[in-house]
């Protein structure tokens, strides 16, 4: 390929969209290093075409993931939603995927899952964000951001209350039954 189409790659007889993921948007983009896309042809002049479309749709995209990180890095608030976010959808894909066959094991899961809400929820009462200090650091590697030493205390804030909040709503609304009826 020419310099002129450095995101062009032929494999075999078809082309294909190349394009490194900047660093600071991997961890938006679960680790993914490189975007491959077919483009479903063999002659260069619609590849090259088919290129600059997916160029535009993919550097809107990281354009996007970039203002999400800012608003991450600044807003604790913002750091709370991408967390949620991730967070619900790794709870669904779980639940989606498992089976429990013993009651006494759904048991004991509820009781820790409770356990767990009332240690937050009475944190989040005395605004002691120790509990999820670890948690802020974990987010904030997978997320590849950084946020000033000063402002610790309040993104850990927004991430305990983002904890708190599912749960209880759930919780309150009946959607969690603490103890089964057998």
């Amino acid at each position: 390929m020419s310099r002129c189409w450095p995101m062009l790659m032929l494999r075999g007889l078809t082309y294909y969209y190349h394009r490194n993921v900047p660093k600071r948007l991997r961890p938006l983009l679960g680790g993914k290093a490189q975007i491959w896309i077919s483009l479903r042809t063999s002659d260069l002049n619609v590849a090259k075409l088919r290129s600059l479309e997916h160029g535009q749709r993919i550097e809107r995209m990281f354009q996007a993931l970039t203002l999400r990180a800012d608003s991450a890095q600044t807003d604790p608030e913002s750091l709370a939603r991408l967390y949620s976010s991730r967070a619900e959808a790794e709870d669904a894909s779980s639940r989606a995927n498992r089976t429990v066959e013993d009651s006494e094991q759904l048991d004991v899961e509820l009781d820790a899952l409770t356990s767990a809400v009332d240690d937050h929820a009475a944190a989040l009462r005395l605004q002691d964000v120790d509990i999820v200090s670890k948690l802020l650091d974990d987010v904030l590697i997978e997320n590849g951001l950084t946020i000033p030493t000063h402002r610790r205390r309040e993104f850990a804030l927004a991430l305990l209350k983002a904890r708190v909040r599912p749960v209880a709503s759930k919780k309150s609304s009946g959607a969690i039954r603490l103890h089964s009826a057998d």
